[in-house]
């Protein structure tokens, strides 16, 4: 501000980042994930394998959800996932 009362003009470069974009699994990737967990047995291991792929646990749930469900050819699939095919 000068002695007037006026605002200084302040530029700033804003850079928006473009909208992240969902990411989409295939259902071979879910049956291999599913594999996996079923197959850990340790303590601590099931994390360790969702940290490393990047996962939630909540999508083990839908995943194993949909699975007993028989994906979309024996019932309703999970609700954010299009692209599940039969996960057994």
């Amino acid at each position: 501000m000068d002695t007037r009362g006026e605002v200084a003009e302040v530029t700033e470069d804003v850079q928006v980042a473009a909208k992240p974009q969902r990411r989409r699994y295939t259902a071979e990737y879910k049956r291999r994930i599913l594999k996996e967990v079923d197959a850990c047995t340790a303590p601590g291991t099931i994390g360790a394998l969702l940290r490393r792929e990047g996962l939630y646990s909540s999508l083990l749930v839908e995943w194993r959800r949909a699975r007993g469900r028989g994906g979309p050819g024996g019932g309703a699939a999970c609700r954010w996932c299009s692209s599940l095919d039969a996960l057994s």
